[in-house]
């Protein structure tokens, strides 16, 4: 055991850094990244142009050379903030900020074996592995500049922190990219937790009055959830490679069907398809702790509401909108910090001539453009991953049950460095199906969990990086074959085409099993192979002219995931809504639905109907009328008032005091504690579970979700919603004293852009969040892009700036916070492929 008593000091530890570098030629640090040595040496020039919002633009005629220039350029931009998403990748957070992140470590190396990842770096071909051996040596070499003149380069945060920056690998690059984006979006799941709810409520209400109180809680399918695809439009296109010349599309399909079941089925556990075994459906209250506590560390609270689903797009056809453009309007939301998740770039050269941002600033640009194509994306929420249940041996708990006999778990040790204490050496488990997330002692089992995209963590990020090279559908679905994660991607071109594809590595199951709830790991119910791609959803150009996404459903035949559970309510409406205001858009008012939706009540609509309703059902006189009428007048609009620092519209302040008394008259009694707080989010940016649960309980026999149970206990739907406005209105009395009704106005909810990410750690200090006046149901940052006369015509916003750079003496770059009021404004920066007004020109000369 080793111990480290204080705090390095910033010099010594520059100076330790420094030694690292030189001893490692200032290269990324592992194997991946050493050239052929046959090779004779080759010298390139990298040209880095900078626009007035800085960003960067890079130059390069090889793959290497090119993200070469976009490493440097990022660590010019986030040094400190990439040297804490590495250590959060890594599990060495501890080691710079103390025994308060042992656990985050602990978590973070828990999810992956870094054997693994390096392994799948190793087996690129070098044009593939170049894409990231570039990168992380580009930026390794802004990193030894900022050591060589720490008084004006070193960020202000090292100092802060006491820690000084480290050098970064290819591994460390891809292990960021794995925990940062891949898992943070592709790796929730709730089917312990699921077990854990319909336990709890079997034990409560009885087995069968518990299983019809889970199926409306936790509900496989609502036909009435809206889609992004409809089922009449979609196109089935089976396309892993591209088509040859001169092969027959029969053959050509035929090939591609066994391309993709040899390719991702290979790497899949296989299993009989009989019944699968019954599960031990008692989960002990420490395994719902761990798990419940596991969610809050990664994102921030418990249950569906809080898996990462908040980013959102648009796309209309030439013939809807006036100009005649196909266009594309998209805001991904992957968290609100300072400095900014999203990293704008250019990348020109090698193949690539594209611009857009990129989550962090990693190899490739996920919404942007190119020449010919435009793109984005949002999370799929489709199902890939499943949680096994292990019987595990009484006589050794090394052992498990499977196909009849015992099988061995493997054990991997690992030490972690803590600043100030002893190093702690933890032990993490795997079974064959995937790591160990838990043991339940007291019912003799343990979770293991099975993704169906292991093994091809680095494949996924090459696809995405190569796919900005694509010039057409064919080519741009030809690398979105390869994606594993579960995603939505959309397309625009030149020629007004519009489309969009849902991407994952899916997996048949057995049938019997419901997918809710974890598989039995005993060999019964293990996945039969790989979906083939041909038969996830796409479409291009559907009938409507429109393609319409905020983390909805992709189509009408994919059900919930076991962690996502998509209902009548859904925050998709309120952009299918603004964007059908009129029959054709300008392209100007394209652009303003953002605003539009930013500030809509997505819960309102649904409600409306219920409470005119209920209003009529009151005597004339009942002083409950008024309160109705101010809610009859409203658009749902929260009418935010920058100057005054209210909402300028008491309708908001009634319905947003009235729903979440609602949720709890409705729901509260009947939920295990531990549970409660999964249901009680009623939040008026998005639709949430409980939301749709006491919807569905107001509309009874009227829901397509059946509702087998009451919620309301006997009492009409309308006695309640006037019960509970009678309470509501009681609060709001009570509140804004003898103010008349129309003065009932809320104070703003501000904007903020935090200093905390990924898994809680800190990317910058405390002292540096911001906020704008009033919260924005909206993406991290804001992406439009059209073709005019096919040129591109491409505008985005990233806030609060480019830069995350803070010099010694506390000043900070002036691309800081320089797009901060642009966003708030709900205006957009111009970008360009092949006219960028440079404002600075750096040029770098590597040899390799």
């Amino acid at each position: 055991m080793h111990s480290h008593p204080g705090k390095p000091h910033l010099l010594c530890a520059t100076l330790l850094c420094t030694a690292l570098l030189a001893a490692c030629g200032g290269s990324s640090g592992d194997d991946s990244n050493a050239s052929d040595p046959t090779d004779p040496p080759k010298a390139s020039e990298i040209t880095i142009k900078r626009d007035k919002y800085g960003t960067p633009h890079i130059y390069a005629e090889d793959t290497y050379s090119l993200f070469y220039g976009m490493g440097y350029a990022v660590a010019e931009d986030r040094l400190f903030q990439w040297e804490m998403i590495k250590r959060m990748a890594r599990g060495t957070t501890a080691e710079a900020l103390g025994a308060d992140y042992i656990e985050a470590d602990k978590a973070a190396r828990k999810a992956y074996d870094a054997k693994t990842l390096q392994q799948q770096i190793d087996e690129l071909p070098k044009a593939d592995r170049d894409i990231l051996v570039g990168w992380a040596d580009g930026y390794n070499k802004r990193l030894q500049e900022v050591l060589a003149a720490p008084d004006s380069l070193m960020p202000k945060q090292f100092s802060d922190f006491g820690i000084a920056p480290t050098p970064i690998s290819a591994l460390d690059l891809v292990a960021a990219y794995f925990r940062g984006s891949l898992a943070n979006f592709a790796d929730s799941n709730s089917e312990v937790a699921n077990l854990g709810l319909l336990s709890a409520l079997q034990q409560r209400h009885g087995e069968q009055t518990g299983k019809n109180i889970f199926d409306q809680l936790r509900w496989k399918n609502d036909p009435a959830s809206p889609t992004s695809i409809k089922e009449s439009d979609i196109t089935n296109v089976a396309l892993g490679q591209p088509r040859q010349a001169g092969t027959s599309l029969a053959s050509w399909t035929n090939d591609l069907a066994t391309w993709a079941k040899t390719t991702v089925a290979a790497l899949l556990p296989k299993g009989a398809s009989q019944a699968p075994t019954k599960l031990v459906q008692r989960v002990s209250p420490e395994v719902i702790n761990e798990t419940l506590a596991a969610e809050m560390e990664n994102y921030g609270g418990t249950g569906p509401d809080y898996f990462p689903r908040a980013s959102n797009t648009w796309l209309l056809n030439g013939d809807r909108v006036e100009e005649g453009q196909a266009a594309l309007y998209i805001g991904p939301q992957y968290g609100n910090n300072n400095p900014t998740n999203a990293f704008g770039v250019g990348l020109h050269g090698a193949g690539y001539n594209a611009v857009g941002t990129s989550h962090w600033g990693f190899p490739m640009i996920m919404w942007g453009a190119n020449d010919k194509i435009g793109w984005g994306v949002t999370v799929g929420f489709g199902d890939t991953v499943d949680i096994f249940q292990l019987q595990i041996n009484p006589n050794n708990p090394m052992q498990y049950r499977h196909n009849g006999g015992w099988r061995n778990l493997t054990k991997r040790t690992e030490t972690i460095s803590v600043k100030g204490a002893d190093d702690v050496s933890v032990e993490f488990l795997s079974s064959h199906y995937g790591q160990i997330d838990s043991f339940d002692e007291a019912q003799g089992v343990a979770y293991a969990r099975g993704r169906t995209w292991v093994g091809q963590e680095v494949s996924t990020l090459i696809a995405w990086s190569k796919m900005n090279k694509a010039q057409n559908w064919q080519e741009y679905l030809e690398q979105g074959s390869k994606i594993a994660a579960s995603l939505n991607w959309y397309y625009v071109d030149a020629d007004n085409n519009i489309g969009a594809a849902y991407l994952g590595a899916f997996v048949e199951k057995p049938s019997g099993h419901d997918f809710r709830l974890p598989l039995p790991g005993d060999g019964s119910a293990d996945w039969l192979g790989a979906l083939p791609f041909s038969k996830q959803p796409k479409v291009l150009n559907p009938e409507s002219g429109e393609i319409i996404n905020w983390n909805n459903k992709v189509s009408a035949s994919w059900d919930n995931a076991d962690y996502q559970f998509w209902g009548r309510a859904h925050h998709v409406n309120v952009i299918n809504n603004a964007v059908n205001r009129k029959e054709k858009l300008t392209l100007e008012e394209f652009h303003e639905t953002n605003e539009i939706v930013s500030h809509t009540e997505v819960n309102f609509n649904y409600f409306k109907p219920l409470l005119a309703e209920a209003s009529q059902a009151l005597a004339e006189g009942d002083p409950l009328k008024p309160v109705y009428e101010v809610l009859a007048d409203w658009d749902g609009y929260s009418h935010p008032n920058a100057e005054t620092g209210v909402y300028d519209s008491a309708a908001y302040t009634i319905f947003r005091t009235w729903l979440p008394k609602l949720v709890e008259a409705a729901l509260r009694d009947d939920l295990p504690d531990a549970y409660w707080a999964q249901y009680r989010n009623a939040s008026a940016a998005s639709t949430s579970i409980g939301v749709n649960v006491a919807l569905n309980a107001l509309l009874g026999e009227e829901a397509t979700v059946a509702q087998n149970y009451d919620f309301l206990n006997g009492e009409s739907r309308n006695d309640v919603i006037n019960r509970v406005m009678a309470d509501s209105v009681q609060d709001l009395t009570a509140r804004f004293g003898h103010a008349t009704l129309n003065d009932w106005l809320s104070p703003l909810i501000p904007h903020t852009f935090g200093v905390r990410a990924i898994g809680g750690v800190t990317v910058n200090t405390a002292d540096q969040a911001v906020s704008l006046p009033a919260e924005m149901a909206r993406g991290t940052a804001n992406h439009m892009v059209t073709f005019k006369g096919n040129q591109l015509d491409y505008a985005d916003v990233i806030a609060p700036g480019q830069s995350g750079f803070v010099a010694p003496d506390g000043s900070a770059s002036p691309h800081y916070q320089d797009q901060l009021k642009l966003y708030g404004d709900f205006k957009l920066k111009p970008g360009s492929l092949n006219d960028v007004q440079a404002v600075s020109t750096q040029t770098l000369n590597v040899e390799r």
